[in-house]
């Protein structure tokens, strides 16, 4: 087994990814060198627990609900939601060439009555920020003194699209480093709200120790922000997509000083940042159910196949 997965990751080396890769029956234009199809091929959960997430949506909120997709990317996510919720689903990109792609297949998907896009940053601070996207997915966040692409808190973009803040029945993000500002934007209204989050939480891979110092200690805010609003269970995922351990918000912060030290080249490298489905009590028992329904799903294909 590990002869062929180094056979597999040599012959790929030597192949570009897919620009065309199917995501529950929707065949989506990924652009150049997007490497999902390269992740799903090596780790088989890499972002496959997203359908049951839209369940989730589907089970608090039905058609009335509204799902929140930060970082949509070119629309990968929506693709694997659509079929599995009768609500709506507001798609949140900043990068020009991911944006143009999501709204391409959007509308290529022919989903366009269900699904809104805005390209726009969410941040708790007002600043102006670009984009380089890099690693065929990636889409890093920098600052600048100019930005043609409008910064908003999520409150301020649910008013901007009418959105009623007892409606998103699940907040999803993706933002490769600034999802934990992202969170803290929502400020007082998540007293107002009872969304599951299901959010990647990640350090900059790379950077210098500051850099790495300030998102640890922007995670840490966000622990400390959803203990304080009731989130006391949060179910754990690898960035392979393996389910780890359900934890609470004081334990999440070991983790995240677990990932940080590993960063910092004090560890050797075991996984490099987490996924973490987060919601209240009332809620606790619907995420449970649907953690264990992804690993017993998942488990039975293995034996079958």
């Amino acid at each position: 087994m590990m002869i062929h997965r180094v056979i597999k990751r040599i012959q790929r080396h030597f192949r570009r990814p897919d620009r065309y890769y199917e995501i529950d029956g929707f065949m989506l234009d990924m652009g150049k060198n997007h490497l999902l199809s390269f992740y799903q091929e090596d780790c088989r959960l890499y972002s496959r627990f997203i359908p049951y997430l839209a369940e989730l949506a589907n089970e608090i909120r039905g058609e009335q609900g509204t799902i929140i997709d930060l970082g949509a990317n070119v629309g990968d996510t929506v693709a694997a939601m659509i079929r599995h919720t009768s609500g709506k689903i507001l798609c949140i990109e900043p990068a020009d060439e991911y944006y143009k792609l999501l709204k391409k297949n959007i509308k290529t998907m022919q989903i366009t009555s269900r699904v809104a896009t805005v390209q726009a940053f969410i941040s708790n601070q007002k600043k102006n920020y670009q984009v380089i996207v890099s690693g065929g997915g990636t889409g890093v966040q920098q600052e600048q003194l100019e930005s043609k692409i409008p910064t908003f808190s999520l409150p301020e973009l649910f008013d901007q699209c009418n959105i009623d803040l007892n409606d998103i029945p699940v907040i999803k993000t993706s933002t490769s480093g600034n999802d934990s500002g992202a969170i803290l934007s929502l400020g007082d209204s998540l007293r107002k709200m009872n969304p599951i989050f299901y959010i990647e939480s990640s350090l900059p891979w790379g950077q210098k120790k500051d850099v790495c110092d300030s998102h640890l200690t922007e995670c840490l805010e966000m622990d400390d922000y959803f203990a304080n609003h009731g989130y006391e269970c949060c179910f754990v995922f690898d960035n392979f997509g393996n389910y780890l351990c359900k934890v609470k918000p004081e334990t999440l912060k070991e983790i995240h000083h677990y990932i940080y030290r590993m960063e910092l080249g004090k560890s050797n490298r075991t996984f490099y940042y987490v996924y973490v489905l987060a919601c209240r009590k009332m809620y606790e028992r619907q995420c449970r159910e649907k953690v264990h329904q992804f690993i017993d799903d998942y488990e039975r294909a293995e034996v079958l196949s």
